[in-house]
């Protein structure tokens, strides 16, 4: 009889924190969208350009090819093909360099700040474009991207391997010539996911895949983040990062669970800092940027809770001064404040992809 009571016991235990979970649940899911409406409003208030474009931040008036890249997946995610279409519109007429290459930096008067690309965003706006297409339709979609995913094979990957981009100048011919070739392959460059999409529409990309695969695995294997980066020329790894090298860390682990590859180790250990704390650079500070793709990466892990509990987080940095009010940021110093684009992009893509799921 006592076990029977203990059963019955722990049935309503576990009923009642079922129903008592589920409004937990719908407040924190009314929070995110809160989040994303108010951080929506912000960046259209505060870093909007006459042009179209996202200025790099509330400091910089420059444009990035990684900004409209993002911009890019999030019209995506939320269906907004207005968004997409301008934000694509500017790839064309002024990102696209003489080699089929994406500038990585515009000045404020949309002019080339230099003549180099990084192939993360012209793979991120590739990867864009085919779910776009396969969205909407729109054969100028695929085409631009496998315009773009050519320009990239051609200049940016050496012996099946991506390497960070490349410079270009004009020969003594008058033709644009690669200048100058990176020999080394980040692993936040290594975009296996936008690979994959192009490799359904060009088979030259499969190779490229495939190795990118083996470079990301053998990166991560055994450790509790990823190297830092691959160099092609002494085919070996390296982890003398920079001071950001967590945000980068970070984006290589949410390409392996994205893809379906989920390093045990490094896997555990993004969860159980996600339970005691986050993780931060080596000063010490949390990144939003981080945060954001913790939560990605926890998401795409099976992580569901964790991965919520990380997005939730971001509202920490939610600012309320006058012209960012709804942005996340910083306070770089007493009364001086600053937000990022790629930060809140991020932001906004990690909860779509809650959103979505939920």
């Amino acid at each position: 009889m006592k076990r029977f009571k203990a059963c019955i016991s722990v049935f309503v235990a576990v009923f009642m924190f079922i129903h008592a979970s589920a409004p937990v649940a719908e407040c924190l899911v009314c929070d995110l969208e809160k989040m994303r409406e108010e951080i929506s409003r912000g960046l259209e208030n505060a870093l909007r350009a006459p042009c179209g474009l996202l200025y790099t931040n509330t400091e910089e008036r420059s444009f990035l090819s990684e900004s409209v890249g993002l911009e890019m997946l999030v019209s995506v995610n939320a269906g907004d093909r207005r968004s997409f279409d301008r934000q694509m519109e500017m790839v064309k007429t002024r990102f696209l360099g003489p080699l089929g290459l994406m500038y990585w930096k515009l000045k404020e008067n949309m002019e080339p700040d230099e003549p180099w690309n990084a192939s993360l965003d012209d793979l991120r706006v590739a990867r864009a474009l085919i779910l776009a297409h396969g969205l909407w339709g729109g054969q100028a979609y695929l085409d631009l991207a496998l315009s773009i995913g050519e320009a990239v094979l051609e200049y940016n990957v050496t012996d099946n391997v991506l390497v960070d981009g490349c410079s270009w100048k004009k020969g003594v011919t008058g033709k644009f010539k690669v200048a100058d070739t990176y020999e080394t392959s980040t692993l936040a460059y290594v975009d296996v996911l936008a690979m994959e999409l192009l490799a359904k529409h060009d088979p030259r990309w499969t190779p490229v895949m495939q190795r990118s695969w083996g470079v990301l695995a053998a990166g991560v294997s055994g450790r509790d983040l990823p190297m830092w980066l691959y160099d092609t020329g002494e085919s070996m790894y390296d982890d003398d990062s920079p001071e950001d090298e967590i945000i980068g860390k970070m984006m290589a682990l949410s390409y392996m669970a994205e893809g379906g590859f989920l390093p045990l180790r490094a896997a555990e250990h993004v969860r159980r800092v996600s339970l005691t704390g986050s993780l931060t650079d080596k000063y010490g500070n949390e990144n939003i940027s981080v945060i954001a793709l913790m939560s990605l990466f926890l998401k795409n892990a099976g992580f569901s809770v964790e991965a919520m509990d990380k997005a939730c987080s971001l509202s920490e940095f939610r600012m309320d001064s006058p012209g960012m009010k709804g942005l996340l940021g910083y306070e770089e110093s007493e009364g001086c404040y600053s937000a990022w684009t790629f930060d809140n992009l991020l932001a906004l893509l990690a909860i779509d992809a809650l959103l979505q799921s939920d």
